[in-house]
């Protein structure tokens, strides 16, 4: 049987206040200093991720040119009699 989280009904959010962990004697205020730090750690986090993401989306762009060029150049050597030293 699961026991409902302590909402503070006025505000319709959880309130650490009203729970266990603070019936059982935690200090809701090293509660809430806990609960910043995980949010503030968080949003790094998802920043992080974000720069990451972007990050890996220009260097994708920047191989696909080099790619690219590397592609035109082989093609070129391959067309030119030069390159055949065989024939």
């Amino acid at each position: 049987m699961s026991k409902a989280l302590p909402i503070n009904e006025e505000a319709g959010v959880f309130d650490p206040t009203r729970s266990e962990a603070s019936a059982s004697g935690i200090d809701a205020r090293n509660l809430d200093a806990a609960m910043e730090f995980f949010q503030r750690t968080s949003r790094q986090l998802s920043n992080s991720y974000s720069f990451l993401e972007s990050k890996v989306a220009q260097l994708t762009r920047e191989l696909d040119v080099v790619s690219a060029q590397k592609d035109d150049e082989l093609e070129k050597k391959i067309a030119s009699p030069i390159a055949c030293r065989r024939c």
